[in-house]
């Protein structure tokens, strides 16, 4: 109904509700102004924004025709056909296709939630820079931090400073300095700064502690999922413990394998060996394997110890308590042989090729020896050290962790570093099939010379 056109600024001042419409671009407002060379306008008392199919709002709104950018203020909400956007302040770039969210900002695209003080997201390529304490939800979990950016084109995102990962069910979650994921099989990787990576999973009713200086967790199929453990691995379960120093596990088998100086503490039972497995079962242990080197320690009283070793060792549990244990190749075992008062009578030594152990209630019930067992019974009184501990023992007591805490923190010792680095057994191997056919090409060589 009314318009004001200041000719000497070519400005045109809106002072009664009013409708403009520029090729695809529909405003309705109640109040502001357009400058018609600059190409810029300002509309104020909540005016209205179509686009096609994008409807905006606020208290406020500003228009740059030279950078093609619409700028929303106060209460700002941004709709297309499948996603909502609001915050207090809003800035829609023509020409790069950002949408940039600022203070109490939300961006909801189809299965997709994003939160932070500050969101920039590319509507055509997808990207993704969030500023300050943000996350990203979507239906596999929730991502947080104080800094997150994804690259949708490459799927690769880093997350920042207290990052964190929750998946759906809210029974699993990883925290770290830093991380990388990818949307895609749901990837992520995390890595120590200053702080180690921390894996947590509930499980009936406890919670399991993983951590290690690179945790990588992925879901690459529906019902798979799988998890590395690098360096320095440390479990804390209210009823089993263990360190090593590579672990992984798959949904496809239900085990953890550990590999590197692995020891698995329950109770008062060590196990140890050159690989352990641990096979769950309805988020329970239900075995546990023992690879080359199997030593099995339980600990007595203070000083005394009843001890079994093989080359493989299989131990059955039923809810976390020890049914049976199979012993093969090379058995050992050495046991202190009580009387009916409790009294310790001595340390009984038996050898032979295998062994099975029967328990109930926690208490060894019965064992079976087979291939000619030999067995020595040394009188308590008459025992000396050797006859108390069976060869390589060892009781590392001080690497267990007593609480989940302790995960996070790893005695590093710190050895001579050599000017060459140790060749592992394969090199070695390798090295050694070289210099064989150096020296026999040598010896050809001589020969040759010989002759001539």
């Amino acid at each position: 109904d009314y318009l004001m056109y200041d000719a000497d600024v070519d400005r045109a001042s809106f002072i009664a509700p009013s409708y403009i419409q520029q090729q695809t671009k529909k405003i309705y407002c109640l109040d502001g102004f357009y400058d018609i060379g600059e190409k810029r306008a300002f509309f104020s008392d909540w005016p209205v924004f179509f686009d096609g199919d994008q409807y905006a709002r606020s208290e406020n709104m500003f228009y740059s025709g030279r950078d093609s950018i619409t700028r929303l203020s106060g209460n700002a909400f941004v709709r297309d056909s499948i996603s909502i956007a609001t915050a207090e302040h809003i800035s829609l770039d023509e020409k790069t296709n950002d949408i940039i969210l600022e203070e109490n900002a939300r961006y909801v695209k189809e299965d997709q939630v994003i939160e932070g003080p500050f969101i920039v997201y590319n509507q055509e390529t997808e990207d993704v820079f969030l500023g300050g304490r943000s996350s990203i939800e979507t239906k596999d979990g929730i991502i947080e931090g104080d800094t997150i950016k994804y690259l949708k084109e490459i799927d690769d995102g880093e997350v920042l400073g207290k990052a964190m990962w929750k998946d759906s069910s809210g029974l699993k979650s990883l925290e770290g300095d830093v991380f990388y994921y990818q949307e895609k099989d749901s990837y992520f990787k995390a890595t120590v700064k200053v702080k180690r990576p921390l894996f947590k999973q509930a499980i009936d009713g406890d919670t399991l502690y993983l951590s290690s200086d690179t945790l990588i967790t992925a879901n690459p199929g529906d019902s798979l999922q799988y998890m590395k453990a690098i360096r320095y691995v440390r479990i804390f379960k209210s009823d089993l413990q263990a360190v090593c120093d590579s672990l992984y596990y798959s949904d496809a088998d239900s085990t953890f394998h550990l590999h590197g100086n692995p020891i698995v503490w329950s109770d008062t039972i060590q196990f140890t060996g050159d690989t352990i497995k641990l096979v769950m079962r309805n988020d329970q242990i239900s075995e546990i394997i023992a690879s080359q080197n199997a030593f099995i320690i339980s600990n007595e009283v203070e000083d005394y110890y009843n001890q079994i070793k093989a080359r493989l060792l299989h131990a059955y549990l039923d809810s976390n308590t020890l049914n049976k244990m199979e012993l093969r190749g090379n058995a050992e075992s050495l046991y202190l042989i009580k009387d009916g008062e409790d009294a310790y009578i001595g340390p009984n030594h038996t050898l032979c090729s295998e062994m099975d152990f029967y328990f109930e209630d926690d208490d060894l019930s019965d064992i079976h020896y087979y291939t000619e067992p030999e067995s020595n019974l040394v009188p308590m009184d008459q025992a000396t050290e050797s006859d108390l501990r069976l060869s390589d023992f060892k009781w590392y007591v001080k690497e267990r962790p007593h609480h989940w805490q302790m995960v996070l923190k790893v005695k590093r010792t710190n050895r001579a570093v050599s000017k060459e680095k140790p060749k592992d057994q394969f090199e070695q191997e390798i090295d050694n099939i070289l210099n064989k056919e150096k020296k026999r090409s040598d010896n050809k060589r001589s020969d040759k010379k010989k002759k001539r």
